[in-house]
């Protein structure tokens, strides 16, 4: 149609050029396209976002860390070659593409060319072949003859929808009567084919022009018409018509997003400190999130026991399975209620982050999920499809010290035991602020006003509320003066500030029109004293200064009279600086001579302990410390007095014995070791310690500083039970704090641990666990320490975790007996870890004696073994072979294979010496021998685990008692299973109950003989168990640890609990 017009083209900051257009590809620049492209370099890959799991499907659903999960790891990589080659055949497209063009002017001649005369022409009866070039088609008349017309393709980069182009249609005259002709329809590819298609707007000018010229002029009679001839099918001529115009189109930009491979899901991942659930929006998504979560197959980070838990709080308010369909019908209170119940769950409100833990001889591949109840190290196993993810260690906040950034991707977590947890990622400064947000608190506090009038509006950026209405506010800049910004549920806008009133009580419950001091800290202290009588003291401010002036100026004795606006600035500082005499009345003002008597007496025996005062005859260090002690433990007012009195004596020390001050400093680090203080003294007490411990350029910072610990330690357990031995004090009084003390792991192991005057067997437990590799809180609580006698009978006493070690130690002296440390696994409730040698060789030996004995093997009813608790037999015996170096020197015969079996396998009569050595050797044929010693003890631990009675203790007992049925000759055994009473002879079950069914446990004793009383919730009735034992204390013990354990961490840990029953 217009072949042989010129055009006028200008590229750029060129001039503009003359152009004879001769055919399409001349005229296919006439479209304007943006400006010159550059070839764009390769985009880099997606971050990924903060909450999503590399690797993961449905947003982390099934976590695959680095090595873990091959088959993902493939799929990953197939996505990535398909977007690689994607993007090669647009960087392909965008090198064909033509310069841009800025400019269009189109230049036609004045004079019309003549017609062409053509002579009619007979149609025969058979259909004209058509040839039809559209891109979309749509159902119309049938359109008159027209020239052929270039298709016109615009090259553009965003992605557009426009209208259907006008049909360009060819009609030819036929060739034959006997040929028969037909429709040919030609397409142009879709818009879906290409990965992108992008348009920009043409000039109005060109676009008029464009949409006018609905054909071209004939170019018979044009002076470019010898050119090139217009485009014909071959044995075809067309008749020229005058061209008709073609309808107008609109061009609408459009943005079309091609199918992608994942899915976007908006989820409620975790729940920041001090964030409420007011919105009712926000509870309806989070409800419908959990539900959806539970209905799947393979739930979102939901076991089956949290699944159950839903379940029983749906049943509690009589919410019918189809009402989860139309939840809009579920009251507020319900949702509230389950959304509270599954912020306790461990894994479900967490952001899980791959990382790196780097240890002391290897770097392992994790999982770290961080939320509202800690910091939890998980590790994931693909084939355990109900529960992938199992928690391999559990941080409290509480146990938190610091988080720190040592490098770019390097994170350190340190507990306040001094544990310090490697992890490398690249999201190390984003896990650093998380974590930071729950131990400090970001929880932005949320302003509320309450509407005190109408505020009704059309207006579109105005917030229009009734009165009495809620509305919290919002920061927006460009707020006007007088104006506020807010929003309610999801509306918001701007409001004038008069119709509205501040709420009386905000979100942390403090009342605006309170004075602030009521709200502070500082209102935790009694207004006026304690049981002493002291009185509270502030300053004008009405905050503390916590100075011990301040202490003395309020509750010290007056020097003369009983009126303090006598005392003077000079007199209170004496009484509190040192002195080289002996007192004749107390600092406090105690009531009565005798506690006044005994306050000088206390500190004549300090003077004496610090060399200020000579001792009688006969006296001793020991005697001296005797004294003071058992003064303070007959009068509970004199602790504070004894404080006081060292306070004083170790401040501006002017003694002319050298180790004066330095022996007063000791006898702090003894009092604070054995006695707590007041409430009132306290923070005065604190405050003094921590200005010398702050500032390293004093003396005895050092020895302040292990008096603050003492002190802590005193008032969480309690303080030292008894008095110090002669050897203890004199130690101290020498200036030695700490004892080295041996203690034993199981396996021949064995660390000795400075152990000081407050060490308490949770900091031991604490301290060989993380040797151990166990760093979760709720997986040390599974370990006890027992001293085991050096005597025939090897007695064993079980220390309670709040017990001070040298306590222990001083009456297990008294009574002269020899005695050693050890640290056992009680309870097991939590998994086998195997990712320690010494963890391993640990757990190895505490359970192969009980494997040896035959404790551990459950026979049948018949009173025989199972064909595949035989096979596991023969395994475990090939395993402890292959555990033993000196075992593996030799071949296996009757003699050794005794030693490999459990006694009462050797005790069957189906199967003989000889049979189990051949079943053995078989065994060892089928596994590779060259395996280490420390992976077959793995592989020994990890089949017995899965025995019912694995981690069981067992005592034998003389008789049992349940509903008035007694049993003589009973073995108990309690384990993660529960309770069981066994058979004496064969170990055959006889009763079973389960830990949660297990209620309160008494011990009472008849004369000489002990009984344990053991109450268990049925179904219909509870019943009632007497156990005749001389070992009930230990079961008393053992079946409280185990209960304690389970109800503290039974949403963590009773998954995997029942994981291998």
């Amino acid at each position: 149609q217009m072949y042989g017009e010129t055009v006028v083209v200008s590229y750029g900051d060129h001039p503009p050029t003359r152009k004879v257009v001769s055919d399409e590809n001349d005229f296919a620049p006439v479209a304007p396209t943006p400006a010159p492209r550059m070839s764009s370099p390769r985009r880099e890959s997606i971050k990924r976002d903060a909450n999503v799991v590399q690797g993961a499907i449905l947003n982390s659903e099934h976590i695959t860390p680095g090595k873990l999960f091959n088959p993902i790891r493939t799929m990953a990589k197939a996505q990535m070659e398909k977007e690689k080659a994607a993007l090669a055949r647009i960087e392909a497209r965008q090198k064909l593409l033509p310069p841009p063009v800025d400019e269009i002017k189109i230049m036609r001649k004045k004079t019309e060319p003549a017609p062409i005369v053509v002579p009619p022409l007979e149609i025969p009866e058979e259909p004209e072949e058509e040839i039809v070039l559209a891109q979309n088609r749509r159902p119309s008349t049938p359109s008159p003859v027209r020239m052929p017309t270039p298709i016109l393709v615009p090259r553009s980069r965003r992605t557009s929808h426009r209208e259907p182009e006008p049909l360009i249609v060819a009609t030819s005259r036929p060739v034959s009567r006997a040929s028969r002709t037909s429709r040919v329809e030609i397409r142009a590819p879709t818009r879906e084919e290409n990965d992108w298609v992008q348009e920009v707007d043409r000039p109005k000018q060109a676009q008029n022009m464009l949409l006018e010229r609905g054909g071209n002029e004939s170019s018979a009679g044009s002076e470019y018409g010898g050119v090139m001839p217009p485009y014909l099918p071959q044995h075809q001529s067309f008749v020229p018509h005058q061209p008709q115009p073609a309808p107008p189109q609109k061009e609408r930009n459009a943005l079309h997003a091609p199918k992608q491979p994942w899915k976007l899901t908006i989820r409620k991942m975790n729940f920041l400190p001090g964030e409420q659930m007011d919105d009712t929006q926000i509870i309806d998504q989070v409800f419908a999130q959990i539900i959806d979560d539970c209905r799947r197959a393979n739930a979102y980070r939901i076991r089956a026991i949290e699944r159950d838990n839903v379940t029983a709080i749906l049943k509690k308010h009589q919410i019918h399975p189809e009402q989860l369909n139309r939840q809009y019908e579920i009251s507020t209170e319900v949702k509230i209620e389950l959304i509270q119940s599954a912020r306790l769950w461990p894994l479900y409100f967490n952001q899980i982050f791959e990382v790196i833990e780097e240890r002391a001889t290897e770097n392992v591949f994790i999982l770290l999920a961080v939320g509202e109840s800690g910091i939890r190290l998980l590790i994931h196993n693909p084939e355990n499809i109900q529960s992938p993810l199992s928690v391999q260690d559990h941080f409290e906040y509480g146990d938190i010290k610091d988080v720190m950034l040592e490098e770019r991707q390097l994170l350190t977590i340190r507990t306040r035991s001094n544990m310090l947890v490697h992890l490398r990622t690249d999201q190390a400064s984003q896990i650093r602020a998380l974590i930071e947000k729950y131990l400090y608190g970001s929880a932005k506090t949320r302003n509320f006003v309450i509407g005190s009038s109408d505020y009704i509006t059309n207006e579109p950026d105005h917030l229009s509320f009734a009165k009495g209405q809620r509305i919290e506010l919002a920061e927006k800049s460009g707020v006007p003066r007088g104006w506020m910004h807010g929003r309610i549920h999801n509306r918001y806008g701007i409001f004038p500030a008069e119709h509205v009133v501040p709420e009386h009580v905000d979100e942390r419950g403090n009342h605006p029109d309170v004075p602030a001091i009521l709200n502070s800290p500082l209102s935790i202290y009694e207004t006026r004293g304690d049981a002493y009588g002291y009185e509270y003291a502030e300053d004008g401010n009405g905050r503390e200064k916590h100075t011990m002036l301040e202490f003395a100026l309020l509750y010290f004795r007056p020097p003369r009279g009983d009126k303090r606006k006598d005392w003077s600035w000079k007199e209170v500082a004496k009484r509190v600086m040192w002195t080289d005499r002996p007192m004749q009345q107390s600092l406090l003002r105690l009531e009565g001579t005798e506690a006044n008597k005994l306050a000088c007496d206390v500190f004549l025996n300090l003077m004496k302990f610090m060399g200020d005062e000579s001792f009688k005859k006969g006296e001793s260090v020991t005697d001296v410390v005797y004294r003071i002690f058992m003064t303070m433990k007959r009068l509970d007012i004199l602790r504070d007095e004894a404080y006081c009195q060292v306070i004083r004596q170790t401040t501006n020390n002017r003694s002319e014995k050298p180790d004066s001050a330095v022996k007063g400093w000791r006898m702090m680090i003894i009092l604070t070791s054995f006695f707590d203080v007041s409430s009132v003294l306290k923070p005065y007490l604190m405050k003094h310690l921590a200005d010398v411990a702050n500032d390293s350029r004093r003396p005895f910072h050092g020895t302040a500083e292990q008096c603050i610990a003492n002190l802590n330690k005193t008032v969480k357990f309690g303080g030292r039970k008894f008095l110090l031995n002669s050897n203890e004090i004199i130690e101290i009084s020498k200036g030695k704090t700490v004892k080295r003390q041996t203690y034993f792991i199981p396996g021949g192991h064995k660390k000795v641990v400075n152990t000081s005057s407050v060490t308490v067997v949770e900091d031991i437990i604490k301290e060989l666990c993380s040797d151990l590799n166990i760093r979760s809180a709720s997986e040390q609580q599974e370990f006890v320490l027992c001293a085991v006698m050096d005597n025939v009978q090897s007695d064993v006493y079980y220390a309670k975790n709040d017990e001070y070690l040298l306590d222990i130690s001083t009456e297990l002296e008294q009574k002269k007996t020899g005695y050693s440390f050890h640290l056992r696994r009680a309870v097991w409730l939590h998994p086998l870890r195997l990712d320690s040698a010494l963890y391993i060789d640990c757990m190895y030996y505490q359970i192969l004696p009980d494997y040896q004995t035959g404790l551990l093997v459950n026979p049948q009813n018949n009173g025989h073994f199972s064909a595949a608790t035989l096979d596991d037999i023969a395994k475990l015996a090939a395993y402890v072979y292959l555990a033993n170096e000196e075992y593996r020197q030799h071949a296996i015969d009757e003699r050794m294979v005794v030693t490999l079996l459990p006694q009462t396998a050797l005790l069957s009569r189906i199967v003989t010496t000889d049979m189990w050595v051949d079943r053995v050797e078989r065994k060892l044929r089928s596994m590779d021998t060259a395996i280490s010693v420390a992976h077959a003890r793995a592989a020994f631990l990890e089949v017995v685990e899965k025995w019912p009675s694995f981690g069981a203790q067992f005592t034998r007992v003389l008789s049992s008692t349940e509903h008035d049925r007694e049993i003589a000759e009973t073995v108990i055994s309690v384990n993660r299973a529960g309770l069981r009473i066994l058979s004496g002879d064969n170990y055959r079950t006889l009763a079973e109950y389960g830990l949660s069914a297990i209620g309160p446990v008494a011990k009472f004793s008849r004369g000489t003989t002990d009984f344990l009383d053991i109450t268990v919730r049925g179904a219909e009735r509870d019943i009632r168990m007497t156990i005749q034992t001389d070992k009930a204390s230990d079961i008393a013990r053992l079946i409280s640890h185990y209960l304690f354990v389970y109800k503290t961490n039974k949403t963590t840990i009773t998954a995997e609990a029942h994981r291998l029953n």
